[in-house]
């Protein structure tokens, strides 16, 4: 059992990792978010371990730290199974659900299999289940005065765990939050659950690991096999909302993203194909922000071999949509910006 002040010190260390975590990125100049979630990884590590080694005697088994031949083969494999399950399920709900296009248009073979099958297992079940779970259950030990309590330090973690999903999802619909988020609170639960059944990381990173490998390959089945099916959505009533302000460039930018997206009408045919077809018009915007004029960009279409009558049509009808913005402060006269209708 740890001393008082040693699980204190942890404690607090937790609170800071997780103040540190959410903004890592931000925080590192690097333009590359590939390179950057790498380097978030490496910092993580590099964290999880100076405190294990300076601040717990260096006692990693005490972390899940246990070789493979130490851990009984059928919890591992049922962790691989329950992990292939929920990755796979979940995606097909995801898909009937929501729009997928946002997804495919950043979609990186090699970046996924990096990121999402081999780091973000192994790193994030080091940080959570390894390093947060076991100390909260060391605290529960030592303050509650009773056994070790099985439960609490899976929940707590579980829920930290999936509200630190909030900072990472790159969508304004709700419901796709609350989807991820629950999802990923019940994959906590099941990666926490075999940490503390075998005293290994070993089970909870396969499961995270095939977790993530059921969701990927779900997602390229369900495209290549039938690929309007993530448009048969369920949630119909959601709106984005827009915040046309030229003075905050990011939100202005996705602003327009989400506004191309959601405002553009596609005949049946087309729903849940990824056409990769981005239609440029031109936007004239006086300086009160008032849009004066709209007109397709045909030397970008023609560089793009935009020929289709049709595309052009719907990217003029969604430009015509677009209300007035807040222009920037020091607009004295006209501008013209560049808006991408994407299909």
């Amino acid at each position: 059992m740890k001393s008082k002040n040693s699980i204190i010190f942890n404690i607090i260390f937790i609170v800071l990792l997780l103040l540190i975590i959410p903004f890592a990125n931000k925080l590192l100049p690097i333009k590359s978010k590939f390179i950057g979630q790498i380097l978030d990884y490496f910092i993580w590590l590099l964290l999880i371990f100076v405190a294990i080694q300076f601040f717990n005697k260096g006692k990693f088994k005490d972390f899940g730290f246990i070789k493979k031949n130490e851990v009984p083969k059928e919890i591992t494999r049922n962790a691989r199974l329950i992990g292939l399950i929920l990755g796979v399920l979940s995606n097909i709900i995801f898909l009937y659900l929501f729009d997928v296009d946002d997804y495919l248009k950043n979609f990186n073979l090699l970046q996924k299999i990096i990121l999402t099958i081999l780091l973000a297992p192994i790193v994030e079940e080091i940080v959570f289940r390894g390093y947060i779970q076991t100390i909260i259950g060391f605290a529960f030990e030592k303050f509650k005065k009773s056994n070790k309590i099985f439960w609490l330090p899976i929940i707590i973690t579980s829920i930290i765990f999936s509200l630190l999903h909030f900072t990472a999802i790159k969508t304004v619909n709700i419901y796709q939050t609350l989807f991820t988020v629950t999802l990923a609170l019940v994959a906590g639960l099941f990666a926490g659950y075999f940490k503390e059944k075998s005293n290994s990381l070993i089970p909870s990173i396969n499961l995270h690991m095939f977790s993530n490998m059921g969701s990927f390959f779900a997602i390229l089945i369900v495209l290549v096999i039938s690929p309007g099916i993530a448009h048969k959505k369920l949630v119909r009533s959601y709106k984005p909302t827009y915040q046309f302000d030229m003075n905050d460039s990011t939100k202005f930018m996705n602003s327009l993203i989400n506004f191309s997206v959601y405002e553009r009408n596609l005949p049946d045919s087309l729903r849940g194909k990824f056409q990769n077809v981005k239609v440029a018009t031109l936007l004239t915007i006086d300086f009160t922000g008032k849009i004066v004029d709209i007109q397709l960009d045909s030397i970008q279409n023609e560089q793009r071999n935009i020929k289709s009558e049709y595309y052009k049509s719907a990217a003029l009808e969604v430009a015509n949509k677009l209300p007035d913005f807040v222009p920037p402060k020091d607009l004295k006269g006209d501008t013209t910006i560049l808006f991408y209708v994407s299909f």
